[in-house]
């Protein structure tokens, strides 16, 4: 990973050296991002702590031509705008910490080469919506971080996800050993980690 750099416009960003792969800060917005496309080697983008970008960053982003790893924090990044990374299908690696639901999710199933997602702090997303993550086809990681609000019942609906190999649930308390071990059961192969 490169540096990470927080930039406030987009000739800031432009100046960036090319293997530079995250750039964090509250003040980043959707249009700081409008060139980001342009930078030929990146492949790795984290928009860490970046609470004020919306959907229209995704689309900035998705028009990287290499994109394998994405991580964003967005308070307007809706189920909606899931649909623009649909043409990423070099994404292996996606992290999102949004206000989403999970409806969005389907919007991913087409990607042949996701294979782990990063859902920190959950703070909307409706346990229905977890089976659609089944659809995606190489989808073996699945992380959740301070999802207080994960109880028993979502491990329910991540049991359909047979292709799993490893489950994060960190700090998420309200999900008890004992459904952890009858998942790890359900699952061929999966391995939870909880610390």
């Amino acid at each position: 990973m490169g540096d990470i750099r927080v930039f406030r416009n987009a000739a800031q960003l432009a100046a960036l050296p090319a293997d530079t792969t995250a750039v964090k800060g509250d003040d980043v917005v959707d249009r700081d991002l409008e060139d980001i496309h342009d930078l030929d080697s990146l492949s790795v983008v984290y928009l860490d702590g970046c609470s004020n970008l919306t959907d229209a960053a995704l689309v900035h982003v998705a028009r990287i031509r290499k994109l394998e790893e994405l991580y964003v924090t967005g308070d307007g990044i809706t189920d909606d705008g899931l649909a623009t990374l649909s043409g990423c299908r070099d994404l292996v690696e996606f992290g999102l910490d949004a206000p989403i639901s999970g409806e969005g999710f389907r919007h991913l199933e087409g990607l042949p080469s996701l294979a782990e997602l990063h859902l920190p702090m959950c703070p909307k997303l409706d346990p229905a919506n977890l089976p659609i993550l089944a659809m995606l086809p190489v989808l073996t990681k699945l992380g959740f971080y301070s999802c207080r609000r994960m109880t028993d019942g979502w491990l329910d609906r991540i049991a359909g996800i047979t292709g799993l190999r490893a489950l994060e649930l960190r700090n998420c308390p309200e999900v008890s050993r004992e459904r952890i071990q009858r998942l790890s059961g359900e699952i061929p192969g999966l391995v939870v980690d909880r610390t």
